[in-house]
């Protein structure tokens, strides 16, 4: 089910049989994080041959606090390879002893290298090509490695209550897009991927509430309005 192409179905992308197959797909593929969130990241790069995809995070203010990934997944994985845009990052994060190249991860480049592991965090809603993107990642992928995406959820709550406040909802002013399951099953298609699992971030809080029960046993299923963020794990 899960690898099948909804194109085998209809060519129309809103036929009634195609939703019913793209909501199963997202069923089957849904494995909600319940822990903490490092954990589970440790858990996916520990020991592991690592690309870390637009690790300056814009700028150094993020560099020296202890929440900043790039340092974290150092401890944790194997090997670690910064790629990001930023010139001016890439040499200053390698004085500080980081091994970061200034590379487009939407282009056609090819570091020479292979990771069982590539880390795309906060990085797909803002490229103006995200299929380039996933295909520079599998590119420099092993056979059997995974590419973690991290990215906001657009149905998250807290965002319709912005909506209310504000009348209108502005994040991030770089970003150019939102990426919903759906969007990423579809990108990752086309780029000649597979979606193995998307896990959904749902705060502790949300998941004591009596709004999360209620949802969850009526769609029978992990209710979107309550997951702040995703992580999709794509494989070749």
């Amino acid at each position: 089910m899960t690898n099948t192409s909804w194109r085998t179905l209809s060519q129309n992308p809103v036929a009634p049989e195609v939703h019913r197959h793209r909501w199963l797909q997202t069923k089957e593929l849904c494995r909600p994080i319940r822990g903490r969130v490092g954990d589970f990241i440790q858990g996916c790069v520990a020991g592991r041959t690592l690309l870390d995809i637009g690790c300056a995070e814009h700028d150094s203010s993020h560099w020296d606090r202890p929440e900043w990934q790039h340092a974290k997944l150092k401890k944790w994985a194997k090997t670690l390879t910064g790629i990001d845009i930023i010139p001016e990052a890439a040499v200053a994060l390698c004085e500080r002893g980081y091994d970061v190249r200034c590379v487009d991860a939407t282009s056609s480049c090819d570091l020479g290298l292979r990771f069982e592991r590539v880390m795309i965090g906060d990085v797909i809603e803002h490229v103006s090509d995200p299929v380039a993107l996933i295909r520079f990642s599998l590119r420099h992928l092993v056979s059997d490695g995974v590419i973690l995406i991290h990215t906001p959820n657009p149905f998250y709550c807290r965002n319709f209550l912005r909506v209310v406040r504000e009348g209108i909802f502005i994040e991030n002013a770089e970003h150019i897009s939102w990426m919903t399951t759906g969007n990423m099953m579809e990108i990752s298609e086309r780029a000649g991927a597979t979606m193995k699992s998307y896990h959904p971030i749902t705060r502790h809080r949300e998941r004591c509430s009596p709004l999360y029960w209620a949802l969850r046993i009526w769609s029978g299923r992990e209710p979107e309005l309550l997951a702040r963020s995703h992580y999709y794990m794509l494989g070749k």
